[in-house]
């Protein structure tokens, strides 16, 4: 059975490892107040925060990122990382803990990695957005969040700044 985070908007504990490729841990949405932040080092497990408004800082590997409404960002597992909501538009998001063999090759495809924390749709933010909330309204039912979080996938990897990238570069070869 889930269990509940308090001190946050939305915290389930879910631990879905049935799938060979794809492992959801934990899922939640938090809606912050101006400054929040958050210090922390997760091992093992993957960390995705999907911006759904506002904007704030990411700081990883001696790097800072400004990140804002419909980004994405990554936290690798075994990082040490700070974020901090915007003072005058603080952000609220999603996030999601994730593992599993085949999490990193995705999300490289995606362009995220711990050199490129911060990924930026093309197009498709909504959709995107729209079946991460989804994902909170069905947390009870593993095998539709796991379904889910590989159409997640999939469209981040379909619309990714990054693919765009390479495409441009292999037509020019």
């Amino acid at each position: 059975m889930p269990q509940e985070l308090r001190g946050c908007d939305f915290c389930k504990f879910v631990n879905y490892e049935d799938s060979d490729d794809f492992y959801l841990y934990e899922l939640g949405r938090n809606k912050c107040e101006p400054l929040y932040s958050y210090e922390h080092l997760v091992k093992n497990r993957i960390i995705l925060h999907f911006i759904i408004s506002g904007k704030g800082i990411l700081r990883i590997n001696n790097k800072e990122y400004a990140v804002h409404e419909h980004q994405i960002f990554l936290i690798p597992e075994n990082t040490r990382t700070f974020y901090q909501a915007d003072k005058d538009d603080p952000w609220e998001y999603i996030w999601f803990h994730i593992g599993g063999p085949k999490i990193p090759l995705i999300l490289k495809e995606a362009g995220l990695t711990a050199d490129h924390p911060v990924y930026t749709p093309v197009s498709c933010a909504d959709k995107i957005e729209e079946l991460a909330m989804d994902l909170l309204d069905n947390y009870m039912r593993q095998y539709y969040c796991v379904g889910t979080l590989y159409k997640i996938c999939d469209y981040m990897i379909e619309n990714s700044s990054r693919k765009e990238e390479r495409e441009i570069n292999s037509s020019l070869l």
